[in-house]
């Protein structure tokens, strides 16, 4: 192949390669520009009463466990909602530390399936 239809064919794979680049860029600003539905619909929502139970780490990964769930590999468990025999809800989490930390965070994360359920795509 001589060193002219190189470029010819190096060009046209460039010129593909930029397309398709280009392409993937323009689809992924679309994506972020599309509004976001909300989990919950506007309106007042009532929050069934809760038992907060504040565990060690080793107490939540047991408590978890108990409840038949097993952690992704290599994922940190935060905490979890789930339900007694008798259909209460109880929340686990570890101690927070301020009231914006991961735990508070997490509190909130496990009220909100209380609400609305499975939520996790």
């Amino acid at each position: 192949m001589g060193t002219r239809r190189f470029f010819q064919v190096t060009g046209r794979v460039m010129f593909a390669l930029l397309v398709v680049v280009w392409i993937a860029f323009i689809v992924m600003v679309l994506a972020a520009c599309a509004p976001e539905q909300p989990l919950a619909e506007k309106g007042v929502h009532h929050v069934p009463g809760f038992e907060w139970r504040v565990v060690d780490r080793g107490e939540l990964q047991a408590a978890y466990e108990r409840y038949g769930m097993k952690t992704p590999h290599r994922a940190r468990l935060e905490g979890f909602v789930g339900q007694t025999d008798d259909g209460r809800w109880v929340v686990y989490t570890t101690a927070p530390y301020r009231v914006d930390d991961q735990v508070a965070t997490t509190l909130g994360h496990e009220v909100m399936h209380i609400v609305l359920g499975e939520y996790h795509d």
